[in-house]
């Protein structure tokens, strides 16, 4: 053991949790890798390892408290009292509500949120007795407001921070602006690969490590992006459009709510 700190990632093979696994070693952290794919958790560990930390590689699918509970005992016994869990892991179904097989979506589910409850179950058997230590879910903006193509999921990034924020002081505006624009906002004119990979129920990444980057990198600038800033036009349409369609909505329910009142005689 050393005394460095230690943080425990979930879902550090790619994307965020690979990002965020760099990030802690690069701060002075030993860190915790927990997924499946044997590939891109030797990725994931060549990152930390090359940023100054110290990589423990951990098998895990997190839809199993058993195997998350035993990962967290074995990270404790090799690298120390954990200091930050990061719950990041999650898997979705990319399809109508109407096409999704129950089976798939109680996967979804069973990854994405048991997945942060048992790591965060885990996490917390060994801080509270020591009073010590933080947990950090990893969400989205569809916990808070639903969107087309993806029903199954439980907040990162800019547009979708603002989403949230403005659907918290207008109620209904997220549904709104998602029935006008979630739909084709997701799609792609490029052709389905019939063989592509898939991490729902198998890693995607067990030969192949992904890495933290994607096919959307060149978009991924935030809001000064140029191509998100050619998005504006039609996306300020569709926010207008949104907030009339939710102001109207609510005109029709305090409406309502007066004729109610006004028809009902008192005893």
């Amino acid at each position: 053991m050393t005394d460095r700190r230690v943080a425990v990632i979930t879902g550090p093979s790619a994307g965020v949790g690979r990002a965020t696994a760099k990030l802690f070693a690069e701060h002075g952290f030993d860190v915790a890798l927990l997924a499946r794919g044997q590939a891109g958790l030797e990725g994931a560990a060549d990152d930390v390892a090359t940023a100054g930390g110290r990589p423990l590689l951990i098998p895990t699918d997190v839809s199993q408290f058993e195997r998350v509970d035993a990962a967290a005992t074995r990270v404790e016994e090799e690298l120390g009292p954990i200091d930050v869990w990061v719950n990041d892991a999650m898997t979705t179904v990319f399809a109508p509500i109407w096409e999704t097989k129950p089976a798939d979506f109680r996967r979804s589910v069973e990854v994405t949120f048991l997945g942060q409850v048992w790591g965060t179950m885990a996490a917390l058997a060994r801080m509270r007795p020591r009073d010590k230590g933080n947990i950090v879910n990893v969400g989205s903006a569809l916990a808070f407001v639903g969107i087309y193509l993806q029903a199954a999921p439980t907040t990162l990034g800019s547009w979708n921070k603002m989403l949230v924020f403005v659907d918290s002081f207008f109620p209904g505006f997220g549904n709104q602006y998602a029935a006008l624009g979630a739909w084709n906002g997701q799609l792609m004119d490029q052709p389905l690969e019939i063989d592509r990979p898939s991490n729902l129920y198998e890693p995607a990444d067990s030969e192949t490590d992904f890495g933290a980057h994607g096919i959307f990198d060149d978009r991924a600038g935030g809001f000064m992006d140029p191509s998100f800033l050619k998005t504006l036009p039609s996306t300020a349409a569709i926010f207008v459009k949104a907030l009339g369609r939710t102001a109207s909505e609510k005109r029709q329910l305090m409406s309502a709510k007066n004729r109610d009142r006004a028809t009902s005689v008192p005893r």
